[in-house]
């Protein structure tokens, strides 16, 4: 399967400073049309969600007076993705998504699918876990790694991870990996 990663890069500016920016890298599949339009709407979504909270920055920007725009933190939205597996049956897909102000991450979040690449369609966690793991992967996010089927639990937004500055974002997560059922 043909892979190639897009990326769109978006910048608002105020009085010549960047107020706010985006950068979204998302996969595109040869002759998967469902699957890339998957990930076309995300970042059409992510998109809007942007340009909305952007003009919100502006116009909170334009409005302070010059002393405080020296300490003004910039918004900034990220989408990063990678391919964790791929092969003519399965393709598992893992992506990070980060909200920032200034360098604290306001949002974090990992999203996984694994997609059937004949019919392309999500696959459910029961076709890789065992009962009690699959359970558990329903209700958080999960990817396979060719070997493995690793259940992602954010911990972003407990009681621990509220906001955060300066971290790690693999300590934002807690990863499980099982040996996967045969597909």
């Amino acid at each position: 399967m043909n892979l190639m990663m897009e990326e769109k890069k978006y910048a608002v500016y105020s009085r010549g400073n960047v107020v706010a920016r985006a950068y979204f890298l998302f996969p595109r599949f040869a002759a998967a049309e469902k699957i890339n339009g998957f990930y076309s709407d995300m970042a059409e979504g992510l998109r809007l969600f942007f340009e909305k909270n952007a003009d919100l920055r502006r116009a909170e920007y334009e409005e302070m007076d010059r002393v405080s725009r020296r300490t003004f933190e910039p918004l900034c939205v990220r989408l990063f993705s990678s391919v964790e597996y791929a092969d003519e049956k399965v393709l598992s897909v893992a992506q990070e998504y980060v909200v920032y102000r200034g360098k604290t991450v306001v949002f974090y979040r990992k999203l996984c699918q694994v997609w059937q690449t004949e019919r392309e369609v999500l696959l459910p966690a029961k076709r890789l876990f065992p009962r009690r793991a699959a359970r558990k992967a329903e209700k958080n996010e999960f990817y396979f790694d060719g070997e493995h089927a690793v259940i992602v639990e954010n911990l972003f937004g407990t009681s621990e991870f509220q906001t955060v500055s300066r971290a790690r974002l693999c300590d934002l997560v807690r990863k499980t990996e099982y040996a996967a059922k045969k597909l």
